[in-house]
């Protein structure tokens, strides 16, 4: 399992990015892309700087910040902006990178726990699953989300991107998580197909071929009467002897159009007029 850019820049679309520390709704301490830091060893650890001039903090001013955060009002009234007045210290865009990457990958792995089938499942619901998770958490997605993550479990994508709408987010992320799920409904296999096998030409029909049906070929000394039409559409019909056939077929040009077939062979056309006729045939293909 690994988060992926998409799903990086999902979060960085949707949620706010607060570079200081400030309370949550429910009055946590909090940081970045609603990163929480549950107590004030969760602070020291994270290489904070002064907003003034991009000193490093030590650990006294860390632990003084977060407390004094702390103690302040939350709630509704209460934005994430409004804390900034009462900071001095502030966290750098890429460390605030990596606290997203990780708290991604956290998550995901709760929803491996959550679904154990989630490793094999298409990635575009595993996208949705992660902007879920991180808005929702754990708790309130397991517990409040109850038909969602039973579709989900069932890989019943359409059901569950009627399911996934979350009323505190904006449509536009509402809409955009639920085409995740509706991508990931499989497409109907394709009906397999078979060639069709290539058909015997018949008088009448072919492309660029003809055929010669050499029982009933005119009589030695006839054929120059004797002048059907010459068609790859329409194949000729004709008698044949072995003296007549390959002046025929020279004369008409028979073999530099495509490979003469041969049919009907009657008892009267011998060996040496076949012979004469294929050598003719295939050196006018050349």
């Amino acid at each position: 399992m690994s988060i992926t850019p998409d799903e990086i820049s999902r979060v960085k679309r949707f949620e706010s990015n607060i570079t200081h520390l400030y309370l949550d709704t429910t009055g946590h301490v909090t940081i970045g892309y609603g990163h929480l830091l549950a107590n004030i060893n969760n602070t020291v650890a994270l290489p904070f700087v002064h907003k003034s001039d991009g000193a490093a903090a030590n650990t006294v001013e860390k632990q003084t910040e977060w407390t004094t955060i702390k103690s302040k009002h939350f709630g509704q009234p209460y934005p994430a902006t409004y804390y900034d007045q009462f900071c001095t210290l502030i966290l750098n865009q890429p460390d605030i990178d990596t606290l997203l990457t990780n708290d991604l990958a956290v998550f995901e792995h709760q929803l491996g726990s959550l679904f154990p089938n989630y490793p094999k499942f298409p990635q575009s619901a595993k996208a949705g699953l992660v902007d879920m998770i991180f808005n929702l958490g754990m708790g309130t997605l397991r517990s409040v989300f109850t038909n969602f993550v039973a579709a989900v479990n069932r890989q019943d994508w359409a059901t569950a991107a009627n399911q996934c709408n979350r009323p505190q987010v904006s449509p536009q992320r509402n809409t955009e998580v639920k085409q995740l799920f509706l991508q990931a409904i499989a497409p109907p296999k394709p009906t397999p197909t078979h060639p069709s096998p290539t058909p015997t030409p018949t008088p009448g029909t072919g492309s660029m071929r003809h055929v010669l049906d050499i029982a009933n070929w005119p009589t030695v000394g006839s054929e120059d009467q004797y002048t059907p039409p010459i068609s790859a559409q329409q194949p000729v019909s004709a008698p044949a002897t072995a003296a007549t056939l390959p002046n025929y077929i020279l004369r008409n040009g028979l073999g530099s159009q495509s490979i003469v077939a041969i049919v009907a062979i009657s008892s009267n056309v011998t060996t040496a007029a076949i012979t004469a006729i294929t050598a003719i045939a295939c050196g006018n293909k050349k």
